[in-house]
């Protein structure tokens, strides 16, 4: 006993006298924080009145709150030292965080097999020892409805992965959203499946691939503090069109109730019963779909025909309160992120082009600029990570996206295009023992095109103002 008390409180010491040494190694940098500008496109100029914060933490406990403006070098900073881990923490909002997602085969499940469970059990009969056969399989030979899961990624909701599937909760949820959304598996559509055992029997390996004959089923969510709101669709063209005309109450945008954990110790609990279609689509009409919240309004992005429609819905009515064209789509390109701020949320494309939807000046939205990056940026200038952030002034927006670390890039762009595009690096990854690679910049730039590792990152998504 007296071993233990011992060896605890030599952990503790060692935990302090840790901290404190960094805590001093950490001492001349705590207060001189500068900026480095590297021009990759276009003019500085641009960026004149925006202020940027960003919040930069070495190993979760050192932190630095950093604003600057975007044209000068010198910064605001204020550094503070925690001996308590910091940790992130998303709120819970109208954002694109979380919701539901689908594994198509998830709900054939047994022990051994977490998914397509009856057709891994016909290759069990088939295959010989040390032997790993394949096949090219027809799903409807084993299934009148593709066996979806459901994954719900909510807030304070227990995740009922393929590993806790026997949960009763989870098995309910499960059932009656599977009753609901039940999709025929097409004649057409081919899997590939392999399998090996060993001598004694046990599973050596399992697998599968689609082929281009497989549907690419999505799920677009909006989370909101009393639900999620969802709406399926097909994220590429070409293979088989899902038949989504045997749900009951029709294709379209779905709100399924959350009851949210009534404490810490508790969690949220979803409400099937009370799930409904609260915006029909015309799924002959629509080719694929999205959803937003954005305040107390609900934005349907949909692709008709060769353009992409906006439909602004009441979230406490579902009344449709407008309608504006995004964007024409001749290439029939697909969204790949929607990303948002208070008061507006930009969308995002494959293709490298993007449209921001933003207040039209008479209570609605409008898409107040369509846009995309000069070929040989786009590589370095994404926006498709989490903690990208946005400004819109009404005449020039600004996006800020991380290099991983406590660099960023900010983009500045007018109703015209592009107009500037900058590398913001900080002093604090400027310090030899914390680099491991040479530069975040592109090669054509003299750097290694490839973001180094380092101890220093940033905890929250950059705030962009302009002044």
């Amino acid at each position: 006993m007296k071993k233990t008390i011992a060896f605890v409180l030599l952990c503790v010491i060692l935990s302090v006298v840790m901290l404190g040494s960094t805590a001093a190694m950490l001492g001349p940098l705590k207060d001189e924080v500068t900026v480095r500008q590297t021009t990759l496109f276009g003019d500085p100029g641009a960026a004149e009145g925006l202020r940027i914060e960003n919040n930069i933490r070495y190993e979760d406990h050192a932190l630095w709150n950093v604003h600057f403006n975007a044209n000068e070098t010198e910064t605001d900073s204020t550094f503070s030292f925690s001996h308590d881990e910091v940790s992130d923490r998303v709120e819970l909002g109208y954002r694109n965080h979380g919701g539901v997602s689908i594994d198509m085969f998830g709900g054939d499940h047994d022990d051994r097999f977490h998914e397509k469970a009856a057709i891994y059990h016909e290759l069990e009969k088939e295959a010989e020892y040390n032997v790993e056969i394949s096949r090219i399989v027809c799903p409807a030979d084993y299934y009148d409805m593709y066996p979806l899961f459901f994954e719900i990624d909510y807030p304070d909701y227990p995740s009922y992965t393929r590993w806790q599937r026997e949960d009763p909760a989870s098995q309910a949820v499960q059932d009656a959203l599977r009753a609901v959304f039940p999709i025929p598996v097409d004649p057409d559509d081919l899997i590939e499946v392999h399998f090996e055992k060993r001598d004694n029997g046990d599973i050596m390996s399992w697998g599968g691939s689609s082929l281009d004959t497989f549907p690419d089923l999505q799920v677009s969510s909006a989370c909101t503090q009393n639900g999620i709101y969802f709406v399926f669709s097909e994220q590429e063209r070409g293979g088989i069109d899902l038949d989504f005309s045997k749900f009951p109450q029709g294709y379209g945008v779905y709100f399924l109730p959350m009851l949210p954990a009534a404490d810490e110790n508790s969690d949220s609990t979803a409400q099937p019963d009370g799930l409904c279609n609260i915006y029909p689509l015309d799924e002959t009409q629509v080719e694929c779909a999205e959803v937003y919240g954005l305040q107390d309004r609900l934005f349907v992005i949909a692709l008709e025909g060769d353009m992409y429609w906006a439909t602004v819905l009441d979230m406490n009515t579902y009344g449709v309160l407008q309608r504006f064209k995004v964007c024409d789509d001749p290439e029939g390109w697909r969204i790949s992120n929607i990303l948002g701020q208070d008061d507006h949320f930009i969308i995002s494309f494959y293709g490298d082009t993007f449209a921001l939807i933003a207040p039209d000046g008479n209570g609605g939205y409008e898409t107040a600029l369509y846009a995309g990056l000069p070929e040989g940026l786009y590589d370095y200038c994404t926006f498709s990570h989490w903690r990208v952030s946005s400004a819109w002034n009404g005449e020039c927006l600004a996006i800020a996206e991380d290099t991983d670390e406590s660099a960023l890039y900010v983009a500045v762009y007018d109703r015209t295009g592009l107009l500037y595009t900058g590398l913001y690096e900080t002093s604090l990854t400027d310090q030899p023992e914390y680099q491991h690679r040479n530069s975040f910049l592109p090669e054509a730039l003299g750097g290694s095109g490839d973001p180094r590792y380092c101890l220093f990152t940033s905890n929250a998504p950059y705030k962009l103002t302009w002044w």
